[in-house]
């Protein structure tokens, strides 16, 4: 079984990297991943959504950074545990072959702080937008940090989604259920 929500947390990062003062130029994703931790007490599973299933879109306004745009797609069918057996059941708790995409789309984004001058500034991001997961769409929010350098955006998250909020039902092993509750790690890296 795969829990969509580590799309969800990419799609929050890169939301947050549009708040960041930067070229007015579109950035380019040069790389991204999501790495997302599935509980049982049995047996828990790490897994991740690589850089070809994401695909991320942010133009930054230099004179006002909070009102840059950013949009979120990631390929359902891309999230892995290195299973096969662990990743079919993902896919269909995800319900992939039905909703292959998970959408985000940034509204606004709130700088919580700034640090560094020059070459290199770090920002503390809250990011709010709509995701779209499994056939919900819900508001979320969620922290980013952001390093920017005259030749990269770094964003990285960190946080906890419920699959429950976004319409599915834990999948039970050996009559157990996988918690519902997903710790998410989204790394993205934009080109500038």
């Amino acid at each position: 079984m795969r829990p969509a929500l580590p799309v969800l947390a990419l799609a929050f990062v890169l939301a947050a990297t549009a708040a960041i003062p930067a070229a007015a130029a579109p950035l380019k994703q040069a790389d991204a991943r999501i790495d997302y931790h599935i509980s049982h007490p049995f047996k828990d599973a790490d897994g991740w959504l690589d850089a070809k299933y994401i695909r991320a879109n942010l133009d930054f306004d230099a004179e006002d950074p909070a009102a840059s745009k950013m949009s979120v797609v990631l390929d359902a069918t891309g999230f892995s545990t290195g299973n096969e057996l662990r990743d079919s059941h993902q896919q269909e708790q995800i319900g992939a072959s039905t909703y292959k995409t998970v959408k985000f789309q940034v509204s606004s984004m709130v700088v919580q702080s700034k640090s560094g001058e020059g070459a290199e500034q770090r920002l503390k991001v809250i990011a709010y937008g709509k995701m779209q997961f499994h056939g919900v769409l819900k508001d979320v929010s969620w922290p980013i940090d952001a390093v920017i350098t005259p030749t990269q955006v770094v964003v990285d998250s960190a946080f906890t989604l419920d699959i429950t909020h976004f319409g599915m039902e834990p999948k039970s092993v050996i009559g157990i259920a996988v918690a519902p509750e997903v710790p998410v790690k989204v790394h993205m890296v934009f080109a500038r």
